[in-house]
């Protein structure tokens, strides 16, 4: 393998142990690596051996959705320099709570992120609380909090940082949150250059529809993505005539 023209490498369901990604570390072609995807392939062991993956200067993108790296393996990776180089980490579905949402937060190696992806990390309502506090929280162009239990309380934490200022996508699907989430949203003057919004899977109704119609500062939208969200049908017309084919209902 050639340094100079390895960038993309991708393993899937390969069930990666600390001796293999030990043995794919040595292989000299991967220091010039830009991406690398390992989905479903990582746990609490080969997670640690995958921070000692210091080797990768050019790194922009790390993929590592599905596994069960959990706490241990998120705390692990945010001690790594892996990190340091990278505008996008996608770390959803492997369960790693709040303390594995906050180590990552506070690895010193996470200053260049644009994009950083946490579905299912099985977080609770100080997620919110967690990426406020994030000064990298304003560098971020896109986030994915789908499927975590971030409820209106976290939601309004979040929109009320001091850091959230240039989120160009924002997914909240299936996040427990209700009417008042709407109002949270349509309120937000800090989400004025957000381009999509997606909202599926959540219980908004016809007074979270009112608040997402009548905002200031959702006139850049391109797509409201609300798919499954439970809106009435009339707030559903509404929305319609508001959003026109920006706005994705399912219907």
């Amino acid at each position: 393998l050639s340094a100079s023209h390895l960038r993309y490498f991708a393993l899937s369901h390969a069930e990666l142990d600390g001796e293999r990604l030990e043995e794919y570390r040595e292989i000299p072609g991967l220091a010039g690596l830009t991406h690398l995807h390992l989905t479903y392939s990582l746990d609490e062991i080969s997670g640690p051996a995958l921070a000692r993956w210091t080797h990768l200067p050019n790194l922009r993108h790390l993929n590592l959705h599905f596994g069960t790296l959990h706490t241990v393996g998120a705390e692990a990776l945010a001690g790594s320099t892996i990190l340091s180089q990278l505008r996008e980490l996608h770390i959803g579905f492997h369960e790693i709570g709040n303390r594995g949402v906050e180590a990552l937060l506070q690895s010193p190696h996470l200053g260049q992120l644009e994009s950083l992806d946490l579905c299912h990390s099985e977080a609770t309502t100080l997620l919110g609380r967690t990426l406020g506090r994030w000064p990298g929280l304003n560098r971020l162009r896109e986030l994915s909090l789908y499927y975590n239990g971030l409820r209106d309380s976290g939601l309004k934490t979040l929109l009320a940082s001091r850091h959230l200022s240039a989120l160009r996508a924002l997914n909240i699907a299936h996040c427990d949150l209700e009417g008042d989430a709407g109002q949270l949203l349509g309120g937000a003057a800090r989400l004025s250059e957000l381009r999509k919004l997606t909202i599926w899977g959540n219980e908004l109704g016809d007074r979270g529809a009112t608040a997402l119609i009548r905002s200031p500062h959702l006139q850049r939208l391109e797509c409201l993505d609300a798919t499954e969200a439970t809106f009435p049908k009339r707030a559903r017309t509404r929305l319609k005539a508001q959003f026109g084919d920006r706005y994705l209902s399912g219907e």
